[in-house]
């Protein structure tokens, strides 16, 4: 049987639950509050002078010891994106040219719907409805989400999820 399921947060592991969903037959929409692929594996760019000089802003590097990711990170190291980096250990890989590319790989053809704020989550007779910042998401059978997800696993289905006004350490020294 056929879902429709809700991923909030396009990262690594968003876009890696989104592919296995959508292999599987499922209809997946992913909303990721950023403007590009990234989360934790983001690059960043500056200009100094008239250079620009990337940097990897997150994850530094990933490890692949389960055989399944380890095929996968094979897969990409072979397609020229992904290199095992023995200075940080040997099950240790790195994106090339920078991290992001794994992510914008995974992005691929996902339909991500980039810039969507996720402003709360309700539970409403057996589905889940997504309100974003900009516009109602929709509503959807199942919900997946890395930031939430022990939230919701506690919820009950009268219950509201909002987002937090700051995040912890914000504005705080």
């Amino acid at each position: 049987m056929s879902s429709s399921v809700a991923i909030v947060g396009a990262g690594v592991s968003g876009l890696s639950c989104a592919r296995a969903l959508r292999d599987q037959g499922h209809h997946v929409t992913l909303f990721d509050k950023a403007r590009r692929p990234g989360g934790r594996a983001s690059t960043r760019e500056q200009a100094v002078g008239d250079r620009l000089y990337a940097f990897d802003f997150g994850a530094q590097y990933f490890t692949a010891r389960h055989p399944d990711f380890l095929d996968q990170a094979n897969g990409w190291a072979e397609r020229g994106i992904a290199a095992r980096w023995p200075a940080a250990g040997g099950d240790a890989w790195v994106g090339v040219p920078a991290m992001a590319t794994i992510v914008r790989d995974l992005a691929d053809g996902m339909g991500v719907r980039w810039s969507s704020h996720v402003q709360s989550i309700v539970r409403r007779a057996g589905s889940w409805s997504l309100t974003l910042t900009e516009a109602a998401a929709g509503e959807r059978e199942v919900l997946r989400t890395g930031e939430r997800g022990d939230l919701l696993g506690r919820h009950r289905e009268h219950q509201r999820i909002e987002r937090p006004r700051r995040r912890f350490g914000q504005g705080q020294r």
